[in-house]
């Protein structure tokens, strides 16, 4: 089977794999929030498990943001984010961090208001190149994280076949050697939803 395409993608942020590990033990641990566009933000790996006080709210939740932090504006005290400042927009009107790339998003036409709610309130993901957010139906996808080994195993067949720049037919005979093989995150394929017309799309990242 031919090597999978790589996926450039040139909007320059800072770099998404650096990730910051915190103890877990001791904290009561709440119910993280949801993101319009991000539903299961401790599946993709933008949340984790941490004891530390969030700099916005000043409060221990059990969880903290897991990524890079992009901002002109932290002060040297700032330690973590949690994901309910992240939500409601506080961490970005207060430090003025920006979690994913407008410039992608503004490109493909997308309103103000979902740009602002994707950039400023939303978490990222981790990735070899810039988090380029997948949109349709004139909105951002839902980002759903690394394809599962049994949704490889399953696919969306036409999102196979766009990723890899090819017919139905051509993925079906190409694909299921690699997902024999497939390992999340190794390289990562990312799902995307449409919040609208549930289409899937498949996103490629390598380094």
């Amino acid at each position: 089977m031919p090597p999978l395409p790589f996926v450039s993608h040139s909007a320059e942020l800072n770099g998404a794999m650096a990730t910051r590990r915190t103890s877990t033990s001791g904290s009561k641990r709440m119910t993280a929030p949801s993101f319009t566009y991000c539903p299961h933000p401790e599946r993709s790996g933008a949340i984790e498990p941490s004891d530390e006080v969030c700099s916005c709210c000043n409060t221990a939740r059990g969880y903290a943001y897991a990524l890079d932090i992009v901002s002109d504006d932290l002060p040297d005290s700032f330690r973590e984010v949690c994901p309910w400042c992240i939500a409601d927009g506080l961490a970005a009107s207060n430090y003025g961090i920006v979690f994913n790339d407008p410039d992608v998003l503004a490109q493909r036409g997308l309103a103000k208001d979902i740009i602002e709610g994707i950039t400023l309130r939303t978490p990222s993901y981790s990735s070899w190149q810039t988090a380029a957010w997948e949109c349709h139906c004139d909105d951002a996808c839902e980002f759903h994280g690394d394809l599962t080994v049994e949704e490889a195993h399953a696919p969306d067949w036409q999102a196979v076949a766009e990723m890899l720049n090819s017919s139905v037919a051509s993925a079906q005979k190409t694909w299921p050697e690699y997902a024999a093989r497939y390992v999340p995150a190794d390289p990562s394929i990312f799902k995307f939803v449409c919040r609208h017309c549930q289409k899937v799309t498949y996103q490629i990242d390598t380094p």
